[in-house]
């Protein structure tokens, strides 16, 4: 192999008998649609739409999130601790995720895999501190 200096590398030889001199993959890049980035912020667009939309709704929680206000606000009036709060909130990930019907060994190894993560983070547990007592 011949290294060259800066510049263009060499075009092979387009092979014989085609019609189109075009490089290698341009033709499936013309046909693929918009750029990667642009599809990218039409799914996030649309996907904001989505929770936009769900949150909107009385009672519908957004597709990808657990509904957290009542919590919130229990926790800032003082009728929830910020334990009971992280046990309620386990709970109800356990429950979306892992689903009601999950047998009750899978459902405890995930609730101690979520607590140890909660405990273990310094992230997470700096901001479990900063809810309260």
């Amino acid at each position: 192999m011949k290294v060259t200096g800066p510049g263009e590398p060499p075009v092979p030889p387009a092979p014989e008998g085609a019609a189109d001199a075009t490089p290698a993959g341009a033709a499936e890049a013309e046909e693929a649609g918009p750029p990667f980035a642009d599809r990218l912020r039409g799914a996030g667009a649309a996907a904001g739409a989505d929770r936009t939309a769900a949150a909107a709704t009385p009672g519908v929680a957004p597709p990808d999130r657990v509904a957290v206000s009542d919590l919130a606000a229990d926790l800032q009036a003082g009728r929830l601790t910020r334990d009971g709060a992280v046990q309620k909130l386990l709970d109800r990930v356990i429950a979306r995720q892992v689903g009601a019907d999950a047998a009750p060994a899978v459902r405890e190894k995930v609730r101690a895999a979520l607590a140890d993560a909660l405990e273990s983070d310094p992230l997470l547990a700096e901001k479990l501190k900063s809810l309260g007592p």
